[in-house]
């Protein structure tokens, strides 16, 4: 579980739930695959939203049609009416409005929506990726075997991980050292 809920916890939180489905020795693995492991990932990156057991059906169906819209944005031949369909449901179920509030360093925006705390934190995770495409700031690791996502900031970034660049440069490393004997 820790694999999942944790991975990558600098990434905003669209990205988080990207990378809640991953490749593993070739096969693919899902750590929304029950109830529990849903509520442990919402714990992880908003703890105050409750989850139920039937909230899982929503967050998978999320997490697949923004998997879906993020291959597309990053050159994979998938279509993308139905993910934008289900993404746009998502962000109409929980309308919102910006306030401004004063905290003690001054004024903020806030985000209100007028929905449940699980469509709120739906519509939340389907707004953050949708403005990650729309800037151009998503990236895929480019580390052999690793298919996570990662918000590419800085834009130079081409891993998802110290320890996937790592893995990266050593390969490079004995691959030249194997040339050169």
């Amino acid at each position: 579980m820790d694999h999942f809920a944790l991975v990558l916890p600098e990434e905003p939180t669209a990205v988080r739930l990207l990378n809640t489905r991953w490749w593993d020795r070739g096969r693919v693995r899902d750590g929304l695959a029950e109830p529990d492991h849903l509520r442990r990932w919402v714990a992880a990156v908003r703890p105050e939203v409750p989850v139920r057991d039937g909230d899982l059906a929503a967050f998978r169906g999320l997490r697949d049609a923004l998997h879906a819209l993020a291959g597309h944005a990053l050159g994979d031949d998938i279509a993308v009416e139905e993910p934008l369909a289900v993404v746009n449901a998502v962000v109409a179920d929980a309308p919102s409005r910006l306030e401004y509030v004063l905290t003690p360093t001054g004024v903020a925006r806030r985000t209100r929506r007028d929905a449940t705390p699980v469509e709120g934190l739906l519509a939340d995770i389907a707004e953050e990726l949708l403005e990650l495409l729309i800037d151009g700031s998503l990236a895929r690791c480019q580390a052999h075997g690793c298919r996570h996502f990662y918000a590419q900031k800085p834009r130079h970034r081409q891993w998802c991980s110290a320890k996937c660049g790592n893995r990266v440069r050593v390969a490079r490393h004995y691959q030249r050292r194997r040339e050169d004997t």
